[in-house]
């Protein structure tokens, strides 16, 4: 049956300096499903930028299943430590995988483009191969039988004639919901071996998100 999908894009953090002379950026999200796309508005001169959008709603047919290899469902958690309300029911493993695209800032086009028009396209491939990256792990995740990563950390690199290269590494893990009885998991750490020391993160969420 057809169903419908709501949208709404809060904020962003960590996001990539895109303006080399204030070291800032302007900051937008597009939002797409099938043939339609909708896009927030640009938030200047932000590495933290605020929309909280306005919903976005896509009509869902279920004739066609495109999101075969989605990795929905898995969780992504940037702290090193299990989430609170959660607890540990295996650890897989650790988990990397990177994304490589061409930086859109050199390509030959980018000489009739005006300086907003490179960023603009360099945020929307950056986006685009931050989401792919995410996708990859996910199905990694799912199939090592995990449900969660935990110490997720993307990092973002300029390497010259390679262009974007976007990394993600983390530790795949099953996680048990804790039932509101029962005391959440504070105190459990994956092994330093599997897991990234930092809890920094590029992902837009600390918390975690599916």
């Amino acid at each position: 049956m057809p169903g419908k999908l709501k949208a709404k894009i809060v904020a962003g953090r960590h996001l990539p300096v895109m303006d080399r002379a204030s070291d800032l950026t302007d900051a937008f999200v597009e939002v797409k499903f099938g043939n339609t796309t909708f896009k927030t508005d640009v938030c200047h001169k932000s590495l933290n930028p605020q929309w909280n959008s306005e919903w976005f709603k896509f009509e869902l047919f279920n004739d066609l299943n495109r999101f075969r290899q989605s990795s929905c469902g898995v969780k992504f958690f940037c702290t090193t430590s299990i989430p609170r309300c959660y607890r540990a029911a295996m650890v897989h493993g650790f988990v990397e995988e990177l994304v490589v695209n061409e930086d859109p800032e050199y390509q030959w086009i980018d000489r009739i483009r005006t300086p907003r028009a490179s960023n603009e396209a360099r945020q929307r491939l950056i986006s685009l191969m931050s989401g792919e990256l995410q996708r990859k792990i996910g199905l990694k995740v799912l199939e090592m039988g995990g449900n969660a990563v935990v110490g997720y950390l993307q990092c973002f690199d300029l390497e010259g004639e390679s262009g974007l290269v976007v990394r993600a590494i983390g530790t795949a893990c099953t996680l048990d919901k804790v039932s509101s009885g029962s005391a959440p998991n504070t105190n459990t750490h994956v092994h330093p071996n599997t897991a990234p020391a930092s809890n920094a993160c590029n992902s837009p969420s600390k918390d975690g998100k599916e």
